[in-house]
């Protein structure tokens, strides 16, 4: 159980990496608001979902909201979510069936994190997604928009 939590600590870990480099001069979109922001990056988480197998897919559920993470100084923030897709089978080669999800997607990359295979991939709008098989059947799908300006009015704790 504690290398489950320590598992999905890192890929929170890594995710708010990925989004924060997103932060970076000039990688801002002024015009992007925190409404377009989710909805372009649960669009993308998806259309990620439907790399995996229809024929083991069971199910696939998406929350509803997310929290907004810092992406650089000032009020630059990037919306995270969740996907998660429910398997009726466990793959039985863990490594095979995360680098055949990330061959399928475009603008993506096959990692390990310690022993646990992971696939990231990027969004045509600045999206960013970490896929992991988990040990209870599901693919968990965790996602960052694009860094974008949160006006001064709203509240970064707010659910989005």
């Amino acid at each position: 159980m504690m290398r489950r939590v320590l598992a999905g600590a890192v890929l929170v870990v890594a995710l708010a990496a990925l989004t924060a480099c997103q932060g970076s001069e000039g990688d801002v979109d002024s015009d992007l608001t925190v409404e377009q922001a989710k909805a372009d990056t649960q669009r993308f988480e998806l259309e990620v979902a439907e790399a995996v197998p229809a024929d083991i897919v069971d199910r696939i559920e998406q929350l509803e909201t997310g929290s907004l993470l810092r992406c650089g100084p000032d009020q630059q923030f990037s919306w995270s979510g969740s996907t998660r897709v429910y398997l009726t089978v466990q793959p039985t080669d863990e490594r095979q069936f995360m680098e055949d999800i990330a061959a399928a997607l475009d603008d993506s990359e096959f990692l390990l994190d310690g022993d646990r295979p992971i696939t990231e991939a990027r969004g045509p709008e600045g999206q960013s997604v970490i896929m992991s098989l988990r040990d209870d059947g599901y693919v968990n799908i965790n996602s960052g928009s694009a860094c974008f300006i949160l006006p001064e009015d709203a509240d970064p704790l707010g659910d989005y």
